[in-house]
């Protein structure tokens, strides 16, 4: 069983007294998964297998500044302006999930495979503040070397 969470809340007192919500501070995020790696026997090198989520909670609590950042207030149906350009209030950024799969084995005590499949759902997500939707399945294959 592996898991990472993040909270962060921060505040800031403005020069007229009122206290606003930090700029660009992210939700809850994290991770959490499951890890399959069996003992390796005698003469033989080990593999692993893991199914994991990487997840973000919403983001409502806004500083004044970021209801005109594009970053997390563009309005989707009128690309490059903001819900505040439109005198709209300021969603925030959505939550989301993803499913994915990375398995490897190690070749020696130096040398490891690594295959991954990430967003298997193909969630539209957004990294709060990020300005970049990450759309589709990825998959990726790397050989990690340690000394």
């Amino acid at each position: 069983l592996l898991t990472n969470i993040a909270w962060v809340r921060a505040e800031v007192e403005r020069p007229d007294g009122e206290v606003a919500p930090a700029r660009r501070v992210p939700p809850l995020m994290g991770a959490a998964g499951l890890r399959y790696e069996p003992r390796p026997r005698a003469g033989r090198h080990g593999w692993y297998l893991e199914l994991f989520t990487r997840f973000a909670g919403r983001q409502t609590r806004l500083h004044p500044s970021d209801e005109s950042d594009l970053r997390i207030c563009e309005d989707p149906d009128n690309p490059g302006d903001t819900y505040a350009d439109r005198g709209q209030s300021c969603p925030g950024t959505k939550a989301w999930a993803t499913l994915n799969l990375r398995g490897g084995y190690r070749l020696d005590q130096t040398l490891r495979v690594d295959l991954a499949a990430t967003n298997l759902t193909d969630e539209l997500y957004h990294y709060h503040g990020s300005g970049v939707d990450a759309p589709g399945i990825g998959v990726s294959a790397s050989l990690v070397g340690s000394f």
